[in-house]
């Protein structure tokens, strides 16, 4: 069954990767239609800041991106 749930999840991200006109805001790597983001990635925070930290641009998806962690020094 779990196959199943993982094929499923597969096959929907690239009928949606493959048809943006689908779903256009908050998809991995494509942030948003007139604002896109190769790095953005929907879900729970890291743990580490390595190679994949980002400060944001201000876009209101920012937020929810795992890699978002803003410097706690600026102003």
């Amino acid at each position: 069954m779990k196959n199943f749930w993982k094929w499923l999840v597969l096959y929907a991200y690239k009928r949606i990767k493959d048809n943006p006109s689908l779903i256009k805001y908050g998809i991995p790597g494509k942030r948003d239609v007139d604002n896109p983001c190769k790095s953005y990635s929907p879900g729970m925070k890291a743990n580490y800041r390595g190679f994949n930290h980002c400060d944001g641009d201000g876009h209101y998806l920012c937020k929810e991106c795992r890699w978002f962690k803003p410097e706690e020094n600026d102003n």
